[in-house]
């Protein structure tokens, strides 16, 4: 839950901070859909990389208590429903460098939404995952108190503002298979799917009906558009990449989508 947007300010000074269409819809995309080509390795090992996280994943966590894979935090859930179906899971604690060395270990990801900035060192680290067989899911979050992070640019994704809404407007496709409308807690709105042709966008708000947090207007006035929050990014031919720019539903393992996005992402 997005318990903790109102008192962001308070929690950094402690240092605990916390968690904080351009698509014709119907039309299926799973026949033409290019990074579903991608033959991943068959290894299960996946990383979780928060080591950027600003309490998404963490809290109630933090650097005073330590981080704990097997204490209570945001993101157990999902990465113990992960771990019941056989993958590897590791989570990185927050202040953890992201390394070439690290990264040959995994082809999967999930990277938790970052609060804190990448060094060029840790970027150029995902530049070279991007090069082989992987698969990504980015999950971002509000950006009331934070911009853009680096690998979201890099992967062609611009993340703005801080809305509150209802995802119920969906593309046909194998992750969106069954899903009825979902709770977007808190999150930032994908505003370049327009002028990105890579960007295939799966899901987005109802244009009359989210609510802006924070002052944090995505779209810095008047909108007539559905604001994209959900999809695929399809500029890296060796990489599947999934976005959602909210990481707190997710990690309440939500059915069906979680296990659809297991089995096109991770399998």
């Amino acid at each position: 839950m997005k318990l903790y947007i109102y008192t962001a300010v308070v929690l950094i000074v402690l240092t605990v901070v916390a968690c904080q269409k351009s698509i014709e819809l119907g039309e299926d995309l799973s026949l033409q859909d290019p990074s579903h080509s991608v033959k991943l390795p068959t290894g299960k090992n996946i990383l979780v990389d928060a080591s950027k996280d600003g309490g998404v994943w963490w809290f109630p966590q933090s650097p005073i208590t330590g981080f704990s894979e097997t204490a209570d935090h945001q993101g157990k859930d999902l990465a113990n429903y992960l771990r019941s179906l056989g993958f590897h899971v590791d989570e990185l604690p927050r202040g953890a460098v992201i390394t070439d060395q690290l990264m040959e270990k995994y082809s999967r990801i999930i990277r938790v939404a970052a609060f804190f900035s990448y060094s060029d060192d840790e970027i150029e680290a995902y530049k070279k995952f991007l090069k082989r067989p992987g698969a990504i899911l980015l999950l971002q979050d509000h950006l009331s108190y934070t911009k853009n992070d680096k690998l979201s640019e890099l992967l062609g994704l611009t993340f703005r503002g801080a809305v509150d809404g209802t995802i119920t407007n969906f593309t046909s496709h194998e992750i969106t298979a069954g899903i009825g409308d979902f709770p977007f807690i808190a999150g930032a709105v994908v505003t370049n799917s327009d002028n990105n042709p890579n960007i295939v966008v799966l899901g987005s708000l109802d244009k009359n009906n989210y609510t802006i947090l924070n002052n944090s207007d995505p779209f810095n006035g008047p909108n007539n558009t559905s604001p994209p929050v959900m999809g695929l990014v399809n500029n890296f031919p060796n990489t599947r990449i999934f976005f959602l720019g909210d990481g707190n539903g997710i990690e309440m393992v939500p059915q069906p989508l979680t296990q659809n996005l297991v089995n096109w992402l991770f399998n």
